[in-house]
């Protein structure tokens, strides 16, 4: 089953589930890690949006001015090797809206 794994939660952030897509689960109670199942995908197919939600710490820590969210997908290998793992992960930065003190 390919599953979206939430590498680490952003530094000075908190988790909210209620915005995020159901399912997220962390890998261990303080781990930062997390993952969802998106369930089986064609050769070829992409998966819908998965919503991963986060509030920055208030207040926030010095510094603070992107929030960088870093994820990736990978499969059970049932159909062979993956012909093409560079698409596997992505990154995105977000400027932070809460401003340090």
């Amino acid at each position: 089953m390919p599953r979206i794994s939430h590498q680490n939660l952003p530094t000075g952030t908190t988790f909210v589930s209620a915005g995020s897509t159901a399912g997220w689960t962390e890998t261990a109670p303080g781990s930062g890690i997390f993952h969802l199942t998106i369930g089986a995908l064609t050769a070829g197919a992409s998966a819908s949006t998965a919503t991963f939600v986060v509030t920055v710490t208030s207040p926030a820590a010095a510094g603070l001015s992107n929030i960088v969210n870093a994820a990736s997908i990978a499969d059970d290998g049932a159909n062979g090797t993956d012909p093409t793992p560079a698409n596997n992960s992505s990154t995105d930065t977000t400027p932070s809206t809460r401003r340090p003190t």
